[in-house]
């Protein structure tokens, strides 16, 4: 489900700051209580997955 709903709206995630990656995003996915970290290419056309995370550690993930 999430993967389609980026396929059709691939900046529906909030962007997320990170120190050296730009463009990460971060989508919820509240059933499961897990985020889901990508960037957008856009040139591309292609969303790259950078990591799947559980929002419960309080923390979010060392994206390299």
């Amino acid at each position: 489900m999430a993967l389609q709903l980026l396929g059709a709206l691939p900046d529906i995630g909030r962007r997320y700051t990170h120190p050296r990656i730009s463009g990460v995003r971060r989508l919820l996915m509240p059933r499961i209580r897990y985020h889901l970290y990508y960037v957008h290419d856009e040139r591309g056309r292609v969303v790259i997955i950078l990591s799947l995370w559980s929002s419960v550690r309080g923390r979010g993930p060392q994206l390299r």
